[in-house]
């Protein structure tokens, strides 16, 4: 049997593929399309409070998740060790848009502060409705009026929680508050910064109780602000971060599952000839679980896709890794929409192979493109990398730090990234006005770091930029190997 119209009909497929645009708190989430990862498990955990993650990564697609019944109820049942099931868990929203779509809104916060109460107290104001839903007690409706009550009635404010923990104890029930996009908390840095320190302090405060919960989803940048988590005990939220990460099994794995989704009969026609096991089936996807949880598995099924090699020979590198690896931040992190993106490119490009759904030539052209669209996600949170990366034009990495520093600084490059920041998205480095420009452009560089655009190489005392950040902006590399090629790519547990 030929393999060729099956072949086809799965490069359709990917071609197919949306544009994944990014979640926000008002958009429906189809529970039939969800992929679970199983390392995903303690990112939607309730114990454990705070989740790290980057643009792209699904923070807000798993704060959605969670707060919608219907995605909930099937997370609980995919994923057990989540810790969902067994009783009844309800999921909330304290924040999620500026805009306030969903629980407080920004010009609300900003009215709140403005009476000069604590951060604290705020977020009591707003998770309190729930508890004394619970607590079968009437307070203020009114934002404000219900912030004096709350700052005015301490004792009160106890007893009410006590009684929800133990009504929420007799129904076995939870009551967990979701808290997401924390850089649209105010407009203002300082402002924004105690806001985030009064959710981690109220976090750490409700832990006391055995039923309530916060979730906190967290951007890198803003997990490394130390003075956020200068307070007593603050370890005991920091020191239970889990990471929001995609190894690359987890990616493949969502490419499957998308492409059986699409085409059932042409992706197992091709899987079956794979040497792969298709004995036992994932109940969600209908995917083997080989495909799922074995690399070896996936490898050869992604050679029937692709072709084995990145041009005639094993030295040009192998598709399945060579993807993952060209697509890596400076943290060896792939976001999935750009991983799916790069798969849609691939098989856009022209012409066609004609033994496989895509090629080396197509994975090339794909990577290019999608490094071009991770430039233009990370340009909505960090407006100030693209500029920093266009003065890096032929620039050879890896370099020695102050050869990074010195096209930076001339012309300096502080003025144009303040131009192209707005005031809500300006980091502290930026808008401070009593550092020196050294001092500024050293906090540039770190910013970089910490958000997986440039990688530190503490061997060599060098810096580099990955593939997926150097390609748009025809930043040269060395010859030799790539530190992402020395290490292994990530497989699944």
């Amino acid at each position: 049997m030929t393999l060729l119209p099956h072949l086809a009909a799965l490069r359709a497929a990917m071609a197919e593929f949306p544009a994944l645009d990014a979640h926000t708190a008002s958009t429906l989430i189809d529970p039939n399309e969800i992929y679970f990862p199983k390392a995903h498990a303690a990112v939607l955990d309730p114990e454990r409070s705070l989740v790290i993650g980057n643009r792209g990564m699904g923070k807000s697609f798993w704060a959605k998740a969670l707060v919608q019944p219907s995605t909930r109820a099937k997370i609980a049942t995919a994923l057990p060790s989540s810790r969902l099931a067994g009783g009844h868990v309800d999921i909330v929203f304290g924040f999620a848009e500026g805009e306030g779509n969903v629980g407080i809104s920004r010009d609300e916060l900003a009215l709140l502060l403005e009476t000069g109460a604590e951060v604290e107290h705020i977020w009591r104001a707003v998770t309190l409705p729930e508890v004394a839903r619970l607590a079968g007690t009437s307070i203020p409706s009114a934002q404000m009026a219900r912030l004096q009550w709350v700052r005015e009635n301490p004792s009160a404010v106890r007893d009410m929680l006590r009684t929800a923990d133990e009504v929420l104890t007799q129904r076995q029930g939870r009551l967990v508050f979701v808290f997401d996009q924390l850089e649209q908390l105010s407009n203002d840095f300082e402002r924004r910064r105690d806001l985030i320190q009064g959710i981690l302090r109220l976090t750490l405060a409700y832990k006391s109780y055995k039923n309530l919960r916060m979730k906190i989803f967290m951007r890198p940048d803003q997990r490394a602000d130390d003075r956020i988590f200068q307070f007593p005990d603050s370890s005991k939220i920091s020191g239970e971060a889990v990471l929001l990460d995609w190894r690359s099994t987890d990616l493949y794995g969502l490419l499957y599952a998308r492409l059986r989704a699409k085409s059932q009969v042409s992706f197992d026609a091709v899987a079956e000839t794979a040497d792969i096991d298709m004995s036992s089936t994932d109940p969600w996807t209908g995917l083997p679980l080989a495909l799922i949880e074995d690399e070896r598995s996936q490898h050869l099924l992604f050679d029937r896709l692709a072709g084995q090699y990145m041009g005639s020979n094993r030295r040009r590198g192998l598709t399945y890794t060579w993807l993952v690896l060209h697509l890596a931040d400076s943290r060896n992190q792939v976001s999935p929409r750009t991983f799916l993106r790069a798969i849609k490119f691939a098989a856009d490009n022209s012409p066609s192979p004609t033994e496989t759904a895509i090629d080396y030539k197509g994975i090339h052209q794909g990577v290019n493109e999608a490094a071009k669209n991770r430039a233009d996600d990370l340009k909505e949170d960090y407006p100030w990398v693209p500029p920093a990366l266009k003065r890096l034009n032929g620039l050879l990495v890896p370099c020695a730090p102050n050869v990074m520093l010195e096209r930076w600084s001339n012309p300096s490059i502080i003025d144009e990234l303040r131009i192209v920041t707005p005031k809500s998205k300006m980091p502290e480095w930026l808008a401070a006005s009593d550092r020196n420009e050294l001092n500024q452009l050293e906090g540039l560089l770190k910013a970089m770091t910490t958000v997986g655009v440039i990688e530190w190489r503490p061997t060599t005392q060098k810096i580099d930029v990955p593939d997926i950040f150097r390609l748009p902006d025809d930043i040269r590399r060395r010859g030799g190997v790539t530190p992402q090629q020395r290490r292994k790519v990530r497989p699944g547990s």
